[in-house]
């Protein structure tokens, strides 16, 4: 026989004998309390741990409805059927909105056995469900802690190459351009062909330099970490709005302070990756950024007038997996990221980062 625990409301002890009886033809051995007060219920409910709750409807000094609210105030999930003797329609369903998972009449109390069972199931399948959400969001979190550790490693990573892409190769280049041109100056005399390809070198030596100002650019800007978010931004903005052709807007407010350090990183890099899409999809002539802080959050909204895209026909092998990293990036600082394309109207980037200033610290 399947052990039960039952806490059973009712003030009739031939009640509770037959509810008993009923419950072990059924294969349940059941180990019970009755109780016929609030109070009794309460101590009940905080002292031990019940399988189920059988009810009475009206007792002298006690009644389901009472139960039934000391029941939902416990926020405890055991199946609670109410058993009664005289209880209508309109008062069971009234029971069952409030929190009960069955009713039976206590003239067919052979039905009790499968509303019994029926109880049980469900309660375990939500505690199964339960269960799985919390190892769910376990996971979640456990994959939103891997992944701002990867982005942290990631964005060191660049910062590292960045600095000896400027320390060694773009200093050792711009020592060899000032070679180059110096021997432009003393050499006049030289062949026109030895000439030709010294300015032939200094011309490639200029482009290769501006190659590796760009890839620092692209890897970390060090005026991100120098002047701030909005600095870098107006670079980024000139250099690409020159290079492909755009006129980028950009308006700030609010950017006395600086912000945190993960924030600006977070931000530039979601701006970066969203004029690049701009670049490379869009068709757009025009882009607006707006950047806005106040004491609570710091918004950034992107917007071009390029050609936009229908949110269903969303590329994933082009520009949908940066906006997947976007994303995740404003996610990784509990913000919020929403993406507004519209065919034909361009796209509408709205990131939001929460942010306490440092005067309301």
């Amino acid at each position: 026989m399947n052990r039960l625990r039952v806490l059973i409301v009712e003030d009739s002890e031939d009640s509770t004998l037959l509810l008993l009886r009923v419950l072990r033809k059924g294969g349940y051995d059941p180990v019970h309390l009755r109780v016929q007060t609030e109070e009794a219920m309460r101590a009940a409910l905080q002292g031990q741990k019940w399988d189920l709750i059988l009810s009475d409807h009206d007792m002298p000094r006690f009644s389901a409805p009472e139960a039934l609210s000391i029941y939902q105030e416990s926020a405890l999930d055991i199946p609670f059927i109410i058993v009664s003797g005289a209880i209508g329609e309109e008062l069971a369903v009234a029971a069952m909105k409030t929190g009960a998972h069955d009713f039976v009449m206590k003239k067919n109390l052979p039905i009790l056995i499968p509303a019994v069972e029926r109880a049980l199931r469900e309660a375990e399948n939500r505690r199964i469900r339960r269960k799985a959400e919390i190892e769910l969001q376990e996971r979640y979190r456990e994959i939103q802690m891997l992944s701002g550790k990867i982005l942290s490693a990631y964005e060191e990573e660049r910062t590292r190459l960045a600095r000896e892409l400027h320390d060694e190769i773009g200093q050792t280049l711009t020592v060899i351009n000032m070679d180059l041109q110096y021997l432009q100056m003393k050499l006049p005399l030289l062949e026109r062909s030895v000439q030709e390809k010294l300015t032939g070198s200094v011309t490639l030596l200029r482009q290769t330099l501006e190659n590796v100002r760009r890839l620092i650019m692209a890897l970390r800007p060090p005026s991100l970490d120098r002047m701030g978010l909005v600095e870098v931004v107006r670079d980024m903005a000139r250099e690409l709005g020159s290079r492909a052709g755009l006129a980028i807007e950009i308006q700030e407010k609010g950017f006395s302070t600086r912000l945190p350090v993960e924030i600006e990183t977070a931000l530039y890099r979601c701006i970066q990756e969203a004029l690049t899409n701009t670049v490379r999809h869009a068709g757009a002539r025009q882009v607006q950024i707006r950047l806005e802080r106040n004491s609570q959050r710091v918004t950034a909204v992107i917007h071009d007038d390029g050609q936009g895209f229908e949110p269903n026909k969303l590329n994933h092998h082009s520009h949908g997996v940066g906006l997947a990293g976007m994303r995740e990036r404003v996610n990784l600082l509990h913000g919020t990221l929403q993406i507004d394309p519209v065919p034909g109207k361009g796209v509408r980037i709205h990131i939001t980062i929460p942010v306490l200033d440092e005067t309301s610290a």
